[in-house]
This record gives C-alpha cells, sequence and structure tokens, in this order.
C-alpha cells in the first residue's frame, strides 16, 4: 500500500515541480508560499507543531502561535517550489541577491586556518544552499542527514 502512495505522492510533485519550472523562481516561490500555508496543515499533526513551538517559545499566545505556523507552512512551501531551482543557484551568480550570508569573515578565517570545525544546522529554508555556497567559498566539508522515508 505504501508503494501506490510513494507513486502518487511522486506524480504529484512531478507536476508541482514541472509547473514551478514553467512560472520561474520568483512566482514559484510565492505560489508554494501559498500552497504551503493551505495544504501544509492537513499533512501534520498540530499538537506536535504545538509542542514543539512551546518547547522552544514557551507559552506565547494563541495569535503568535498561529502566525508561527503559518509561517513555517509558507516557508516549507517556499522550499519545496525552489528545489525546481538549486542547479541555477549552483550554477549561475545572478541569484546569489537571494543568498545572504551574514559572517562571512568567519568562513574566510575558517578557510584560512584550515582547521577542523562543525557547522550546525535545521531546515531553516533551503538547507542544499549552505553547501552549495560552502563549495563556491571552497571550503571543504562533509554533510550528514538521515535519509528520507519515501523511495
Amino acid at each position: 500500500m505504501k508503494i501506490i502512495r510513494y507513486f502518487i505522492e511522486f506524480i504529484s510533485i512531478l507536476s508541482l515541480f514541472c509547473t514551478f519550472k514553467i512560472i520561474g523562481l520568483k512566482k514559484a516561490s510565492d505560489l508554494g508560499g501559498i500552497l504551503g500555508s493551505h495544504i501544509g496543515p492537513f499533512f501534520r499533526s498540530k499538537n506536535i507543531i504545538k509542542k514543539n513551538i512551546k518547547i522552544g517559545l514557551g507559552a506565547i499566545d494563541e495569535s503568535h502561535e498561529r502566525s508561527i505556523m503559518n509561517g513555517m507552512w509558507s516557508n516549507i512551501g517556499r522550499n519545496l517550489a525552489e528545489y525546481v531551482f538549486l542547479k541555477e543557484f549552483k550554477e549561475d551568480n545572478k541569484n546569489l541577491n537571494y543568498v545572504k550570508i551574514n559572517g562571512l569573515q568567519y568562513l574566510e578565517e575558517i578557510k584560512r586556518d584550515a582547521e577542523p570545525v562543525i557547522f550546525f544546522s535545521g531546515h531553516f529554508g533551503n538547507i542544499e544552499l549552505i553547501k552549495m555556497q560552502l563549495r563556491k567559498l571552497d571550503i571543504k566539508f562533509a554533510a550528514l542527514h538521515r535519509p528520507v522515508n519515501n523511495i
């Protein structure tokens, strides 16, 4: 049964990716944000998200919590839409204005000193862009991540 579900998910995502590619990066990101905000809440338990918000931020009012959840789903939708364009980010410098690096001096210091360091990240956008930017800066690294569930 899972294989059928995975196939349906694959066809759905492939259709979305084709649509995103046709309409371009900016419009795809906007559409992904809208779709994420409206469809995303149906895919995961609100209780888990609320619990995680409470762990991270403590007690907050319901409207702030709702705003965070909507922003999270919008961000996930934008990330999904932007996957289609990752190759352009990798190969084409015209899109660098979409990536902002704070603390570039620290990366230059790491590169210069050639000492081992550990980078920690979470899913704060397209984490693949972090790896691409490190490569562009000629910083050697290895990345560890958990494999996806869907084959």
